[in-house]
């Protein structure tokens, strides 16, 4: 199934484009922890999921960017442990390309690029408040 698809899945399942209720939703254990360099990381523990999200960041959009990508690793990658470095969108890891694919998806609604027209990335970006490399990303059309 297309990683685009499985977005849309969730989304019509449960609701919402939130990456926190969503991880709720799948049963993820998701808490914040001073990380260092790093941005956040997915491991599952005895067989359940958790996500770690950096206590240090403070831009919300960031943090919904770093959670939305975890919580990718989780859908998408079951059974691997990742880890988000903040570059990864500069990744050429399948892995790592997938979550960002999946975090795009989830937060990038179809509607928002249809709905400005002609609007570049750096301004979808101020629009949204996401960072303009998320997308890169983001696939449009088919399925919405």
């Amino acid at each position: 199934m297309e990683i685009k698809d499985t977005v849309l899945n969730l989304v019509e399942k449960y609701g919402t484009r939130n990456p926190m209720e969503l991880a709720d939703y799948l049963g993820f254990i998701v808490q914040k922890h001073d990380l260092g360099k790093y941005s956040g990381y997915y491991i599952e523990y005895e067989g359940v999921p958790c996500i770690c999200i950096n206590s240090r960041i403070t831009d919300t959009k960031y943090s919904d960017i770093v959670l939305a990508h975890e919580v990718g690793h989780g859908v998408l990658h079951k059974g691997t442990e990742c880890m988000f470095f903040g570059g990864t969108f500069f990744s050429k890891a399948k892995p790592e390309q997938e979550a960002n694919i999946f975090t795009a998806e989830l937060l990038i609604p179809d509607k928002t690029i249809l709905e400005n027209p002609g609007m570049s990335k750096k301004q979808l970006a101020g629009l949204t408040g996401y960072r303009e490399k998320l997308f890169d990303f983001k696939i449009i059309g088919r399925r919405n």
